[in-house]
């Protein structure tokens, strides 16, 4: 879908202009879909797990990249966490909003990462501290697995961070896409509100990641 690849475009070029060390990591890709984000880890030398918590993803990924290593995951499901090793770095680009419990999945997923979380979400127009439900069509691939989604409060998503982190940054800047917005609060919203947010093991001395809330941001 032309939107989609333009949103991709966009977040993986301001995540490349974070400059942070990801070379020679190994890499947990949740909600990969059909793997069109997986292909920045692989030009770092990452090795890379993607899972999916539909079948016929994986299976299409697979398809078009059979060298890859796809598996079916739900982020929802206690047992999930089981099947995974630890990771250097977990990427989340565009999955946790798609789910109704995303405190229980941070945490989750803080215990198997070793270094940097990386995490690109849908938020609310407002920092209202709240996780803000919503439903979603799980019928549409694109969407909630199991129906319920959520749109958190930037402050609500830096608060969980924190919590289950020793450090949580927003970056100072965001992807050239008008979904990222420049001012906050979003006086006009558009359908979905995206940032940008990093959780880390150990401190990361980097300009470009604040522990604080910015009101303005730039591309």
């Amino acid at each position: 879908h032309p939107l989609m690849l333009e949103i991709t475009q966009a977040s993986l070029e301001h995540l490349a202009s974070l400059n942070l060390d990801l070379k020679n990591s190994s890499v947990l890709e949740v909600g990969a879909g059909v793997g069109n984000l997986t292909g920045f880890f692989e030009k770092l030398n990452c090795d890379i797990l993607s899972i999916d918590a539909r079948k016929e993803l994986v299976k299409e990924h697979l398809e078009r990249h059979p060298n890859r290593k796809v598996e079916v995951a739900d982020l929802e499901l206690p047992e999930t966490y089981y099947m995974f090793s630890e990771f250097d770095i977990v990427f989340c680009y565009g999955t946790l909003y798609h789910l109704s419990n995303p405190e229980f999945v941070i945490e989750k997923l803080a215990k198997i990462c070793k270094k940097i979380f990386l995490l690109e979400i849908c938020v609310n127009s407002v920092d209202n501290g709240n996780i803000n439900l919503v439903k979603e069509q799980k019928f549409f691939l694109h969407q909630s697995f199991h129906g319920i989604g959520c749109r958190p409060g930037r402050d609500w998503v830096l608060s969980k961070l924190k919590k289950y982190f020793p450090f949580g940054y927003i970056t100072s800047s965001q992807p050239k896409h008008p979904d990222y917005a420049l001012e906050w609060p979003v006086l006009k919203p558009r359908e979905n509100t995206r940032a940008v947010f990093v959780g880390a093991k150990y401190q990361l001395n980097n300009p470009l990641l604040l522990e604080k809330l910015p009101m303005k941001q730039f591309n």
